[in-house]
């Protein structure tokens, strides 16, 4: 009688049992569990996963983009040079294209790619800012900073002339407005008419006064300029 009284206690108790896990265990619970597990944190998880997500799209991206960085940069606008010190003298001449000035500083060992620093000047709005002169710059210096210093107003009118033997006074006055030392060479040769402005301090001058030695000539000066190596200011 007991037993009889047991099974029906036992058989009563498991449809029960089975009705609460049917009753817990939905197809949408089911399957939360079993992606999210039993824990007690896997709420947590729901917040964290696309934010983890996030991180990890952003710093693939980020590595994307630091890999392209370098790569232009070594092609275009590193230093043709790291380990040198050496400043030398780079000269703008007068009335010199912005392609030009690319393409001269490219042929003598400072820059990479000569168009490259043509768009930089443009989209910085700096072409009218790089001037004739004489300026310092060094092969260590990247693209930036040579386009810094060009576009500085650092630079100084001073030029390094040579006078070859032989030349008359009118191919002394146009290698002198090729240089950029002079804008007209008709000033220059109105003043080798001029010898009194130039005699207090010349003794060859004075001496060609007194010899009259000025006349019969088309300027005055002619054959008085030592061919030589000097220095001019513009």
């Amino acid at each position: 009688m007991a037993t009889r009284t047991n099974r029906k206690r036992n058989g009563s108790k498991q449809p029960r049992d089975r009705r609460l896990q049917e009753k817990r265990y939905t197809e949408k619970t089911l399957y939360e569990d079993r992606e999210y597990g039993l824990f007690w944190y896997a709420w947590l998880w729901k917040i964290l996963r696309p934010v983890l997500v996030l991180l990890c799209s952003v710093t693939i991206v980020a590595g994307i983009m630091s890999v392209a960085w370098n790569k232009v940069y070594d092609d275009f606008l590193s230093p043709m040079s790291d380990d040198t010190t050496d400043v030398r003298e780079f000269v703008i001449d007068s009335g010199s294209s912005v392609s030009t000035v690319g393409k001269n500083l490219y042929e003598q060992g400072y820059l990479r790619n000569k168009g490259i620093f043509k768009y930089i000047i443009q989209f910085r709005g700096l072409t009218n800012s790089i001037q004739y002169g004489s300026y310092q710059i060094s092969p260590s210096m990247n693209v930036m900073e040579i386009i810094d210093v060009l576009s500085s107003g650092s630079a100084t009118t001073e030029r390094t002339i040579t006078i070859i033997p032989g030349w008359t006074l009118q191919d002394i006055a146009q290698y002198l407005k090729k240089e950029g030392v002079l804008k007209d060479t008709q000033e220059f040769l109105d003043l080798c008419n001029k010898p009194e402005t130039f005699i207090e301090g010349s003794y060859a001058l004075q001496k060609a006064r007194e010899a009259g030695g000025f006349a019969n000539r088309l300027y005055a000066l002619e054959g008085y300029l030592a061919p030589d190596t000097h220095t001019a200011f513009s």
